[in-house]
């Protein structure tokens, strides 16, 4: 009777476990597309971000707009996770590259370390 009890439990953790990764991929795919929209649609808030803060040139924002909007629709094709592994990838190295660019805007000095130009220098002088 335990064994039964067991396997049911599983079961219904198993499920409330995919429920809470679809919701999680939903969001996850929904914000990414509002984004994407932003971009497309020239919102002059966003516009004025990616170009003046960020740096972007004008001609890649649209361009960044249609891989955030085709990144959200990848994350919601049922049936592939192969291309949802390969979405996550991309969101998460974009995520990661933008934290550290930010980071080295904005001059945190932990972050300062790792600046091309200080690696560049220090391996020219070491030859």
């Amino acid at each position: 009777m335990k064994a039964e009890q067991t396997i049911d439990i599983s079961v219904q953790t198993g499920r409330a476990t995919q429920i809470v990764a679809m919701v999680i991929t939903g969001l996850v795919a929904f914000i990414w597309m509002y984004f994407g929209r932003l971009y497309l649609i020239h919102d002059p808030g966003e516009w004025r971000i990616a170009h003046h803060q960020l740096g972007y040139p004008i001609y890649i924002i649209p361009l960044i707009g249609v891989t955030h909007i085709l990144g959200g629709v990848g994350l919601l094709i049922p049936n592939v996770p192969r291309l949802t592994e390969w979405v996550y990838a991309g969101l998460a190295i974009n995520l990661l590259l933008g934290s550290i660019h930010n980071c080295m805007a904005m001059a945190v000095p932990g972050i300062n370390l790792i600046r091309f130009s200080s690696w560049r220098s220090s391996l020219l002088r070491m030859f």
